[in-house]
This record gives C-alpha cells, sequence and structure tokens, in this order.
C-alpha cells in the first residue's frame, strides 16, 4: 500500500508567453481555484520573452496581496530552484 505524505504547500507554475489577452482571467481562475484548497499555495508565472505587455501584467500582478510571484525565464537559472520543491507542484 502506499502511504502518500499529506499536502501542506501547492506551487502552480505557470509558463507565460505572449498571453497579455488570458493573463489576467488565468490568474483570477487559478488564484480562485488555490484559495479553494485550504492549503498553503503560491503562483509562480515564468516568463520566457513576451513581447506583449505579458511582463508588465505579471508584474502588476505579483504586488497584489495574494502569493504570486513573477519570474522571468533569463533569472530562472539563477534562482535557487528547491524554492519550487513543495508538497505538489503543478
Amino acid at each position: 500500500m502506499f502511504d502518500a505524505a499529506p499536502i501542506k504547500k501547492v506551487s502552480v507554475v505557470i509558463p507565460v508567453y505572449n498571453e497579455q489577452e488570458s493573463l489576467p482571467e488565468l490568474i483570477r481562475r487559478t488564484t480562485a481555484a488555490c484559495e479553494s484548497l485550504g492549503k498553503a499555495w503560491e503562483i509562480l508565472l515564468i516568463d520566457d520573452g513576451s513581447s506583449d505587455s505579458s511582463a508588465e501584467l505579471m508584474v502588476k500582478a505579483s504586488q497584489e496581496p495574494v502569493a504570486i510571484s513573477s519570474l522571468f525565464y533569463s533569472t530562472v537559472t539563477t534562482v535557487n530552484m528547491q524554492r519550487l520543491w513543495r508538497d505538489l507542484v503543478m
């Protein structure tokens, strides 16, 4: 029998590339889903050099009082990846 450890924190990793039209709704829906979990959570938005206003929308979202972080592909390799290893990463 497999006994899984309880999930305490969830990280949702979302790649972003030229998503200015869909990003606000994606953030809204993902935030709502995370809030319904009843667990600690974070949303990590990772931009891969978008040429639209996706980066600006990400920065704005990360300034809201919810657990959203904006990362940019050029700096992701310098981020301590241990930060991403939670009980559940989606």
